[in-house]
């Protein structure tokens, strides 16, 4: 990530950063003393982080959606819809039955949410009151879930979940762009959830665990990314992870923490043989695609292997390849998921009361 880089040269660009990330501190601090929420007449749910990269919010996003559509609520989503070209008010990215944007107008991760949620209408907008007026009139919404919400505090929400990557909580400890950090720490003060992700990948998680239970006293829960199998679209077949198991491959990812991705293949005892990572929400050619085609056949491998996100950057292309398929994730509470869940039904329910 820029920040890691950024953070190996500190000793040079001190003199430029620390002043930046002050101004960053004030303006951020000016703007929570500005904004004044609008008020929806249903239950918001937020999830989101502190920190730039990926902590699995878009994946815990799913989770809860689907828990909704059980409960028998009707959620809807509300995102920015980051890396696409939209420019209106509020667009309709899926109205639960069809996608009727792409990766490209959208954004990769609206259309991963689109992907994953049947039954779900997912909307962009940079005023996500405006994206939910929409989803008001529109749809038979009871229940909105704002993804990567924690910092749009021009609406009100009734539950505020922050997600904390457990191997690397807060990084240097400093904001953008000394940093990785997009808020001061203190910030957890706003939160009611508390969630420690990939807590099975880190020695730290108990005590960070027991470090913000202390000083913040927020309920925390523990979380995983539990790979389940490789899709190939071509073919409209998966694979088990077991069935991969010793094969070679080469693999491509443009997200935040591409190297953890190939971590996850090396994991599962798939022999990556080479590996293209890409700035977070890259978008690829036709060329880069025939190029991981080449170094397929030039490296004698069995597949190519991205992430489900990007695959959602890449469909649209019409590739025709059955040797390419994605990885899915599933984002699973390992800890005390019953209260977890005990708390959110009671948080709607403080809602409509």
């Amino acid at each position: 990530m820029l920040w890691e880089l950024i953070q190996k040269r500190a000793h040079i660009l001190f003199p430029i950063l620390a002043p930046l990330s002050s101004i960053y501190r004030l303006g951020d601090k000016l703007r929570k003393g500005i904004i004044r929420p609008n008020i929806l007449p249903v239950p918001v749910i937020s999830i989101g982080n502190i920190v730039l990269g990926g902590t699995g919010k878009t994946p815990a996003c799913i989770m809860l959606c689907r828990w909704a559509k059980e409960e028998g609520y009707n959620p809807s989503v509300l995102l920015r819809g980051y890396g696409g070209k939209f420019h209106g008010r509020a667009g309709i990215v899926s109205d639960g039955e069809r996608i009727l944007m792409s990766a490209k107008e959208a954004g990769d991760e609206a259309c991963l949410l689109s992907e994953n949620l049947k039954g779900v209408p997912v909307i962009i907008s940079k005023n996500r009151y405006l994206g939910a007026k929409l989803s008001l009139k529109r749809f038979n919404t009871d229940l909105f879930l704002l993804d990567d919400g924690f910092q749009h505090i021009s609406l009100k929400r009734s539950l505020d979940i922050v997600l904390i990557d457990s191997r690397d909580p807060f990084g240097n400890r400093r904001l953008i762009p000394w940093g990785p950090l997009r808020e001061p720490i203190d910030s957890l003060k706003r939160a009611d959830i508390i969630l420690l992700t990939r807590a099975d990948q880190s020695e730290k998680v108990k005590g960070l665990k027991r470090y913000i239970t202390e000083r913040f006293k927020k309920p925390v829960f523990l979380a995983q990314h539990i790979p389940e199998d490789i899709v190939f679209p071509y073919l409209r077949e998966r694979i088990s992870l077991d069935d991969l198991r010793g094969k070679k491959v080469v693999a491509f990812a443009g997200i935040a923490k591409g190297m953890e991705f190939i971590e996850t293949l090396r994991s599962l005892d798939i022999d990556v043989s080479h590996c293209w990572l890409l700035r977070d929400h890259s978008f690829y050619s036709p060329r880069q695609i025939d190029l991981f085609k080449k170094y397929r056949i030039r490296h004698r491998a069995d597949l190519i292997i991205t992430t489900e996100k990007d695959w959602m950057k890449i469909k649209d292309m019409n590739i025709r390849y059955p040797k390419l398929g994605y990885l899915r994730i599933r984002f699973e509470i390992v800890s005390d998921k019953s209260l977890f869940f005990n708390m959110i039904r009671e948080r709607i329910k403080k809602a409509y009361d």
